[in-house]
């Protein structure tokens, strides 16, 4: 079994708090030096993206296969409300550069570990739901695609400012093939023992996040075991106490036996809905959007990142007319 450290091995331009990790704002905009870089464009209007580029010490040859095929994996969603959407990749120094959509916030990880528990409370309640349930969305489109051991966890959890969430990383995905990769604390008793399990190592990491937001804390050790332990944690205080909707989906979505849980991130999303609008007596408002149509921007980005990806040389300079990228 392995576990992936959330921003340890990639570093992140242009977004100082993607994964939780805080640093100076980079401007991605023409003429500035950025990951290795200089950007003279970025798709002809001078756009901030983020930019994943891996650290040289952590690149061996088996991380540059790993890599290279999180690279790609970036390139199959396209672009959804609740999913950090990839712009374009391409190779530097052998390398995969990421250019991925800017955002303005924080990672939920991020606000949880500021230490700052959230105020006890109806909105607070109604907040949390509301996160979640746009979790479930961006979760079932990348399910969707066939896409799933995909590390969810506060810290891949992305919060803009306008208050959209986003699902932020694919680099378990990139290795979905046991050994199981992820995060241990949010493991699921399947993930925990390397079994085929299809999507429900990610409903229960769902589950574990929502869990967290609504503890303050994440007392548990290994996600494998929170099911097990989850009656002596509603005894315990949280940091906005649970009702008892609140409480029977936790003892659904954590429930030892997988023919026990929510069987989709569908039905997950409609359970939380459900839950949102008893408790606060309104239906949930927020509309329910699939992804963007294709665009021939996208489709001509997409089709430039896959021949960089595959060794083309010629490939970055197809970019030009739309975005110049010279590295030095």
């Amino acid at each position: 079994m392995k576990t992936s450290e959330p921003s340890s091995d990639t570093q992140i331009a242009a977004s100082p708090r993607l994964g939780g990790a805080r640093a100076p704002k980079t401007d991605l905009r023409a003429g500035r030096r950025v990951g290795g870089g200089t950007i003279t464009g970025l798709l002809g209007r001078g756009m901030e993206m983020a930019l994943k580029l891996p650290r040289p010490s952590a690149l061996t040859r088996l991380a540059r296969g790993d890599l290279l095929r999180e690279a790609r994996i970036w390139l199959v969603p396209a672009p959804h409300p609740h999913v950090l959407a990839c712009h374009y990749v391409l190779l530097f120094r052998g390398s995969p550069a990421v250019f991925l959509e800017y955002v303005e916030g924080a990672s939920l990880g991020a606000l949880l570990a500021s230490g700052k528990a959230p105020e006890p409370g109806a909105e607070t309640c109604k907040k949390i739901l509301d996160l979640m349930i746009q979790a479930a969305r961006g979760l079932g489109y990348l399910h969707s695609l066939g896409l799933r051991r995909l590390d969810i966890k506060p810290a891949n959890l992305l919060l803009a400012e306008d208050g959209r969430l986003m699902l932020a990383d694919f680099a378990a995905t990139a290795n979905a093939p046991p050994p199981f990769m992820g995060t241990r604390e949010y493991f699921s008793p399947e993930a925990a023992e390397n079994r085929a399990s299809g999507n429900f190592p990610d409903l229960w990491a769902l589950a574990l996040s929502a869990l967290e937001c609504f503890m303050g804390r994440r007392p548990w050790a290994a996600g494998s075991i929170a099911g097990h332990a989850l009656d002596s944690y509603l005894k315990e205080r949280w940091a906005v106490p649970p009702s008892p909707p609140v409480a029977d989906f936790f003892k659904k979505a954590l429930a030892r036996e997988m023919s026990w849980r929510h069987q989709s991130a569908e039905e997950m999303e409609a359970d939380l809905m459900l839950i949102h609008n008893r408790l606060t007596g309104e239906e949930y408002a927020r509309p329910r959007l699939g992804p963007l149509p294709e665009s021939p921007e996208r489709a001509r980005n997409k089709a430039l990142s896959q021949a960089a990806l595959a060794g083309r040389k010629s490939a970055a300079k197809d970019f030009a007319p739309v975005a110049n990228v010279k590295w030095f």
